[in-house]
């Protein structure tokens, strides 16, 4: 069951061009309750550190599957691996890319040609818990900021992690791991 009073909480920061705190809540007034046919879902993990350098994690959405098309009409999901911020800036050919932002996808030169798209924006990057394989913790974020997975290219996302203190401050009584 859905709501009927919602909230849409943006970081006040927000630069658009840059997508520099490129984040956002949604907070409902009263707490959502599934079907019990939908007992698979649970909360998602907050991050508990900054760094995921080369580790495989995954995105989800029902974006486009290219440029151009159309969205599509079942989850998909991909695998990609983190790289580093300065390796990141290297394959995009920017001097930096800011500590707020984390970046998964190709590691060389004809790899890639996957990863997030048109509307797949606000997507989650998730990486399974060491602690519970059937747990996922929110690292990032899905921007449009380097187009459709396209190979030799990485895609960038805003870091969670660097935002825990901002979403803690207006997640009050929310339920998370």
């Amino acid at each position: 069951m859905f709501h009927d009073r919602w909230e849409i909480i943006r970081h006040a920061d927000l630069n658009p061009s840059t997508k520099e705190n490129d984040i956002a809540l949604l907070k409902m007034e009263t707490i959502l309750s599934l079907p019990l046919a939908v007992n698979y879902l649970a909360p998602i993990c907050l991050p508990h550190r900054s760094k995921y350098t080369d580790e495989i994690v995954t995105v989800t959405g029902y974006g486009f599957l290219s440029d151009i098309g159309e969205p599509s009409s079942t989850l998909r999901t991909v695998d990609l691996r983190t790289i580093s911020n300065s390796e990141c800036g290297d394959y995009l050919g920017e001097d930096t890319i800011e500590k707020s932002m984390i970046c998964a996808g190709a590691k060389i030169v004809g790899e890639g040609g996957a990863g997030p798209c048109t509307y797949d924006l606000g997507g989650p990057l998730i990486i399974r818990t060491w602690y519970d394989r059937d747990r996922f913790t929110l690292i990032g974020i899905a921007t449009n900021r380097t187009g459709c997975g396209q190979p030799g290219v990485p895609a960038v996302f805003t870091r969670v992690y660097s935002f825990l203190d901002w979403l803690l401050d207006n997640m009050e009584d929310a339920v998370y791991c």
